[in-house]
């Protein structure tokens, strides 16, 4: 059965596609941002104390860019699980060497695989209802 997961931000538009068994409850995410500054008190509404003190331990030079990875990997955790932001995901740790977000949706882990392509930041992560 296929799945389909779409995000779009600023005219670019991102589409994730997979099969799965049939019987299955595996869902995809994908989300994609334009890399920019975010206005004032972005940072302090879209992330936990924690989550900004994940953020604290980055060079200065990539803390935007990170912030937004986690941001689109929140969101395409969300979307894999199908609750969006309303079961409020939050991001356990960053494996900035392998661009991996691990993200905890309602007690369900998720990783989630970021990337930088030029100014665009995507997201994606494959997800299991009542999975790990």
């Amino acid at each position: 059965m296929p799945v389909v997961s779409l995000a779009h931000a600023q005219g670019e538009a991102v589409a994730f596609a997979a099969l799965v068994e049939p019987g299955t409850e595996a869902r995809i995410g994908i989300d994609v941002e334009h890399l920019r500054r975010r206005p004032p008190g972005f940072e302090e509404a879209a992330m936990s104390d924690d989550e900004r003190r994940l953020l604290e331990g980055l060079p200065a030079d990539v803390v935007d860019e990170w912030l937004l990875r986690c941001w689109c990997a929140k969101e395409a955790a969300g979307k894999a699980l199908g609750s969006g932001l309303t079961a409020a995901p939050a991001v356990a740790s960053i494996d900035r060497d392998r661009g991996q977000v691990d993200v905890d949706v309602d007690g369900q882990r998720l990783l989630v695989g970021t990337l930088r392509e030029g100014e665009l930041i995507v997201a994606t992560t494959l997800g299991e209802r009542g999975g790990s």
